[in-house]
Formats: structure tokens, C-alpha cells, sequence
């Protein structure tokens, strides 16, 4: 997402936390001093903080650009064309 101001489903994301899952929300436009917050693209997020998402399973919803942008990535993070779902 772009800014703090569009992330959804808020209440849903800190009961995952709580319940101890690693909620990462990257914001392409704006950076936040906050813990799970991070600035770019997160393919480029997850190459940049060596992210083990070998085992992942990764729904992509977006423009075709950002879909091509996370198949050129998903080699370098160990993710397999199989483990991708896309929205087209």
C-alpha cells in the first residue's frame, strides 16, 4: 500500500500479531519509525532484509506491473511459480 492512511483490516492484523505472527506492512510513499512498518515495495523489502519465504505462499493482487515486478523477485526469495496466486 502507499500510506498508513490505507492500510486495512487494522484490528485483524494486531490480533495476528498478538497471536504471534510477523505482520510486515510495507508503504510505498511514506516511512514510519514504528515496529512492522517498512518503506518500498515488498518484494524489494523482503530481498533487502534477506526474508526466508521459501516456504510462502503469496496472493498478489495489483497492477500488472507490480505482479511482474514480484515474479522477477520471487527467484532471488526462494519462492517457486507454483506458491504465487495472482488476481488476473
Amino acid at each position: 500500500i502507499r500510506e498508513r492512511k490505507d492500510v486495512a483490516l487494522t484490528a485483524e492484523l494486531e490480533a495476528m500479531r498478538k497471536a504471534g505472527v510477523d505482520v510486515a506492512i510495507c508503504l510505498s510513499r511514506e516511512h514510519l519509525h514504528e515496529s512492522g512498518f517498512f518503506k518500498g515495495y515488498v518484494q524489494h523489502v523482503a530481498i533487502e532484509r534477506k526474508w526466508d519465504l521459501s516456504k510462502a505462499l503469496v496472493f498478489a493482487a495489483g497492477n500488472k506491473a507490480m505482479v511482474k515486478g514480484l515474479k522477477e523477485a520471487a527467484e532471488k526469495l526462494g519462492i517457486g511459480p507454483a506458491a504465487i496466486r495472482l488476481n488476473q
